[in-house]
């Protein structure tokens, strides 16, 4: 369970890096998306899927990997967010 845990942690630090626009330890938990989410995007996003993406990366980068959600759980919610919170068939 560890490797597969540890991809998910990973793939969880990706997805804050293309959050933040940023290649740092940023901490997300006590902050909210819109303290930490990618400037250049201005307001050019829809906001209720940037707060279930931002909740995923939460998840995903628990310090305790029996915390995680498992990785099919993850891509789950990513081709909802896509498909239903912005509307890009997949």
């Amino acid at each position: 369970h560890a490797g597969v845990n540890t991809d998910v942690f990973t793939y969880g630090v990706i997805l804050l890096e293309l959050f933040t626009g940023s290649k740092g330890g940023i901490d997300i938990r006590s902050r909210s998306f819109r303290e930490i989410i990618d400037l250049r995007l201005e307001s050019d996003y829809p906001t209720h899927a940037a707060k279930k993406l931002g909740r995923l990366i939460q998840r995903c980068t628990m310090g305790n990997w029996k915390e995680r959600p498992s990785m099919q759980h993850v891509l789950g919610v990513r081709i909802t967010i896509l498909h239903v919170d912005i509307g890009i068939n997949i």
